[in-house]
C-alpha cells in the first residue's frame, strides 16, 4: 500500500526516453531500449485511499501503454457524461504513449444505458471519428449478457490492469464553476478509494491478436 497523501509518482519515471520540442507538437521519443524498458514493469497491487490526490490515468497507466497496439477496456458504467469523459481521458492518455505515426486499437465493452441507449450510441460514434484522425481506432460494444462486471484494461502485451472502480476513480466536482477549485486536472482532484492490480499474463499477447 502506497503511504502518502500525495502521489506524486506511482510508476518509475519513463527510462530511456526524452521529450521533442517544436512549435505544434509535443511527442515522446522512445529509444532503442524500449524492450528493456518494459522488461522493468512489475507485477503490483496498490491501495488508494479517500481524498488523496496526485493521481492521474497518465501516472497509473501511462508505462503499461508503452508500444502496445490493441487494448481492450470492459467497464459496465460508461453512461452519464462525466463517465464518458473519463474514457476520453483515457484515450488522450494512449494518445500521448503512442508515435504519431503508428495507429492503435482500442476496443471498449460496456452495457447500455436503459434510458439513454441512442444517446450512448451518438457519444461513442462522436469519439470514434474524432480520435481516428490521431491514430486511435476506437471501438465499442454494448454487452448483451448481463454478466460482466470486473473492469479492466488488457493490452497486447500481456498486461491485465484490474480496476476496482473501474475509469471512475475521481471524486466529481462543479463543472459549471470556472473558478472552482479543484479543475479537470487529475492530479490536483481528490480521490475516491480504490485498488488497482497490475497482472501479467503472456498469454493474452496472443488472445489480443
Amino acid at each position: 500500500m502506497i503511504s502518502s497523501h500525495c502521489v506524486q509518482d506511482i510508476l518509475p519515471v519513463f527510462l530511456k526516453c526524452k521529450i521533442i520540442l517544436n512549435i505544434h507538437k509535443v511527442h515522446w521519443v522512445i529509444h532503442e531500449e524500449l524492450p528493456r524498458f518494459m522488461q522493468l514493469l512489475k507485477e503490483r497491487h496498490l491501495t488508494i485511499q479517500y481524498n488523496w490526490y496526485g493521481i492521474s490515468y497518465d501516472s497509473m497507466f501511462g508505462a503499461y501503454l508503452l508500444g502496445v497496439n490493441k487494448i481492450t477496456v470492459t467497464d459496465p458504467g460508461i453512461h452519464r457524461l462525466y463517465q464518458i469523459q473519463n474514457f476520453i481521458d483515457l484515450l488522450d492518455t494512449v494518445l500521448w504513449h503512442k508515435p504519431k505515426e503508428k495507429e492503435v486499437a482500442v476496443h471498449l465493452i460496456t452495457t447500455e444505458d436503459q434510458l439513454k441507449g441512442e444517446l450512448q450510441r451518438i457519444h461513442f460514434e462522436k469519439i470514434k471519428v474524432s480520435f481516428g484522425t490521431v491514430g486511435i481506432d476506437s471501438t465499442w460494444e454494448f454487452d448483451e449478457t448481463g454478466t460482466i462486471h470486473t473492469r479492466h484494461i488488457v493490452t497486447d502485451l500481456g498486461w491485465n490492469i484490474l480496476l476496482e472502480r473501474g475509469l471512475d476513480i475521481f471524486q466529481q466536482y462543479e463543472k459549471n464553476e470556472t473558478f472552482t477549485f479543484p479543475s479537470p486536472l487529475q492530479r490536483v482532484r481528490k480521490c475516491e478509494m480504490f485498488d488497482v492490480t497490475y497482472l501479467k499474463n503472456d498469454n493474452l499477447s496472443q488472445l489480443q491478436k
